[in-house]
């Protein structure tokens, strides 16, 4: 049967190869490592890192070479192996990057930066979660998609 790719478990380059499937030498199994959408009919596992001052995933090919996402969702080239990988969503495997701790309570995710940050409610607060802030002030969500909210008859 087919064996399922799964890119954190250390021990599957072993396995996946014993079932047929071939792997790339830029490929990383591991507790650091994603799925990464291809052009070669399956993702590639392969090592990321979030860097926090850049806002940016980090793909790690190994020491000497790390390819930065530009953008969610942008294609980079791997051309020693002639494939592309998508860059996946920030948010999706960096959350702590984006409004870390939901700005604390004390702020309000602004999602209209290309990097959403926490606007806090001290202006004057430049802390990443607000923590500078007093708790509990007026501010608001401005995330473009509100929740939707539920109203019993």
């Amino acid at each position: 049967g087919d064996k399922e790719l799964d890119c954190e478990d250390p021990e599957i380059n072993a396995t996946i190869n014993a079932a047929g499937v071939d792997t790339f030498e830029v490929e990383t199994f591991g507790a650091n490592s994603k799925c990464f959408n291809s052009n070669i009919g399956r993702p590639l596992c392969m090592k990321y890192h979030c860097n926090a001052e850049q806002n940016r995933v980090q793909v790690v090919i190994n020491a000497n070479r790390v390819l930065t996402c530009p953008y969610d969702g942008a294609t980079m080239n791997l051309p020693w192996i002639s494939a592309t990988i998508e860059c996946p969503k920030l948010a999706t495997v960096c959350p702590d990057l984006i409004c870390p701790g939901n700005c604390s309570g004390r702020g309000y995710c602004d999602y209209n930066q290309s990097n959403p940050r926490c606007k806090c409610c001290d202006p004057n607060d430049d802390t990443v979660m607000c923590t500078n802030s007093p708790p509990g002030c007026n501010a608001t969500n401005r995330d473009p998609t509100p929740a939707p909210s539920f109203n019993p008859s």
